[in-house]
């Protein structure tokens, strides 16, 4: 009896250390359609815990039910995963040791869009065993941030360059007449 007391107490202790912090809850990541998406999952690893006490699951809001984008368990249980994204998935080898469960989803589509959350489990399943560590909202678009933020560039350059050519052929069209007018006479006197 005292066994199994001492047991629990260990998997609520484990509880209580292990995921309490995952510094970002929410994230916004927007990604460009056909591109690689890379979700963080950022969480301080469980002290006394080995990695194959620990799983890593991906869900995605759905209307009827949450899917699983990716399970993880020391390696990839494909069986229980939603057929969208299939072969499309992975979190890396070392991600217990990083304290990051990444998931990089591959050839992004539009239905790809919406609300992702992290699950971190310690095992053997207990109360406090499963922490649900960020939830990263996906949008797909045509451009990056980045390039849109290139392309908002060149337009304020654009902006620029053509306001300075203005303000030089204006200038030049006011000092032509000064010039043509006051000519100085450089003839020799007689």
């Amino acid at each position: 009896m005292s066994s199994l007391m001492l047991a629990v107490l260990v998997c609520l202790i484990q509880g209580l250390q292990g995921l309490k912090e995952c510094p970002k809850e929410e994230q916004n990541i927007a990604v460009k359609l056909g591109g690689t998406a890379h979700l963080p999952c950022l969480f301080s690893p469980p002290k006394g815990v080995i990695k194959d006490g620990v799983q890593v699951s991906w869900q995605k809001e759905h209307t009827e039910i949450d899917l699983v984008v990716h399970f993880q368990n020391g390696k990839e249980e494909g069986d229980k995963q939603n057929e969208h994204f299939k072969g499309r998935t992975l979190v890396g080898r070392t991600w217990f040791q990083d304290g990051n469960a990444k998931l990089n989803i591959h050839r992004v589509t539009e239905e790809d869009t919406g609300k992702y959350t992290c699950w971190i489990t310690l095992l053997p399943l207990g109360p406090w065993s499963q922490h649900r560590c960020c939830v990263v909202t996906l949008t797909i678009s045509e451009e990056t941030t980045q390039e849109k933020i290139v392309k908002d560039d060149h337009i304020l350059l654009n902006f620029v360059i053509m306001w300075a050519v203005f303000f030089f052929v204006i200038g030049l069209l006011a000092i032509i007449p000064c010039l043509l007018t006051s000519r100085p006479d450089y003839s020799l006197p007689d």
